[in-house]
């Protein structure tokens, strides 16, 4: 039996208030954070059922942090939408509560990949933490093998469990196959008209929005990023229904409106302002990126490289991209910037152009010179 406090971070579980009474009764005096990522659950009802339960209870609103200091920044490294980015989030702000409730050890209720996800964030914040997976502990897997088990703790103990089995925050809202049939087609419904929007960038990060038809604009970023994902989600934009293959083969479905949306418009901008040579070594960098994002290493050595390199890279990313959103697409249809480096005399072979067409042959004459020598010595 213990007697250490416990902060235990209410985040995607939903028999969260099963494990919160097997931590009272291995001795901990626990505290619940429960973060709000924008969720769908009722944090506030949560909340008052685990107060009931004799535990102290603090909800903390995170989407403006989570929108500018997490999603935003990953377009600038291409994270992909199927990657969760809350989580590094929830992770900095669970260790900084728990120094401030003077808990030494926290608790935390995912599986699996999220599992280890957590584990590295918080070795990385503090070295020093005790950190609890409650799902790897012995005891508490030979009591609870089973969903149906975690199911009957809570019909007999009366608690209170999540209705919504997804975990869903403001990038990803997961959900089940939505408007289809019994044969798994999607219902036959008229899309609704286009609808143009604009979206302003300054050093690869968005900073306006503005709706075109509605002649309305938004420049906090929650408040952007919400507009994205409502009309985004009314032209059925966004949707990604990857088939997994960590384990064993599962399908699921998300929808990632807004931040499609925003990454269409920066590719379509960098386009525009980015250097080749840049755009190319940029590249490079990005699977590497999602690799660490996958794996949880958002606060390693080698990631905060490589978001130093990004972040240079984005520094003339700068101009408006206006896209039409049609059933499903979101079509850029114009841009403009301040920083463009495409030159239409460089581009064209048109009198009085810049490009001198009599320079080509001896700029690709020593530029073959290594190629013929290979040639040469292949074929004689």
């Amino acid at each position: 039996m213990s007697n250490e406090r416990c902060l235990f971070c209410f985040a995607g579980s939903k028999y969260g208030t099963v494990i919160i009474k097997w931590l009272q009764e291995q001795g901990y005096e626990v505290v619940v954070y429960i973060p709000d990522v924008g969720q769908r659950h009722n944090l506030r009802e949560l909340q008052r059922n685990v107060q009931g339960m004799g535990c102290v209870a603090i909800v903390e609103n995170l989407q403006n942090e989570y929108v500018q200091s997490y999603i935003f920044p990953a377009l600038q490294g291409k994270i992909e939408s199927n990657v969760s980015l809350s989580e590094p989030c929830i992770a900095k702000k669970t260790l900084d509560l728990a120094k401030i409730q003077n808990c030494n050890v926290v608790a935390q209720a995912q599986q699996g990949t999220l599992l280890k996800q957590f584990q590295i964030l918080f070795c990385s914040l503090s070295p020093s933490i005790k950190v609890l997976s409650v799902w790897s502990q012995p005891e508490f897997y030979r009591k609870f093998p089973t969903e149906e088990s975690l199911r009957a703790s809570a019909e007999m103990n009366n608690l209170y469990v999540l209705d919504d089995p997804y975990t869903t925050d403001l990038a990803r809202q997961y959900i089940q196959a939505p408007n289809e049939n019994e044969d798994g087609q999607q219902d036959a419904e008229l899309p609704p008209p286009p609808q143009l929007i604009s979206i302003e960038f300054r050093d690869g990060l968005p900073v306006r929005v503005t709706d075109i038809a509605g002649d309305s604009y938004f420049t906090d970023p929650l408040t952007m990023f919400n507009f994205l994902n409502s009309v985004g989600a009314k032209h059925r934009i966004g949707r990604y229904e990857p088939t997994d293959n960590i384990t064993a083969k599962c399908r699921i479905v998300f929808e990632a409106p807004g931040y499609y949306i925003s990454a269409v418009a920066h590719d379509d901008l960098e386009n525009l302002t980015m250097d080749c040579e840049v755009y190319k070594l940029r590249q490079m960098f990005v699977p590497e990126c999602n690799r660490l994002a996958k794996s949880g290493m958002w606060f390693s050595p080698e990631m905060g490289f490589l978001t130093s390199a990004l972040r240079k890279s984005q520094e003339r990313i700068d101009g408006v991209v206006t896209l039409q959103l049609y059933n499903g697409n979101a079509k850029p249809v114009q841009r403009a910037s301040h920083a463009s480096i495409y030159d239409r005399h460089v581009a064209t072979l048109q009198i009085g152009d810049t490009l001198d067409a009599t320079q080509v042959f001896g700029f690709t004459k020593v530029t073959a010179a290594r190629i013929r020598a290979y040639s040469k010595s292949l074929y004689s």
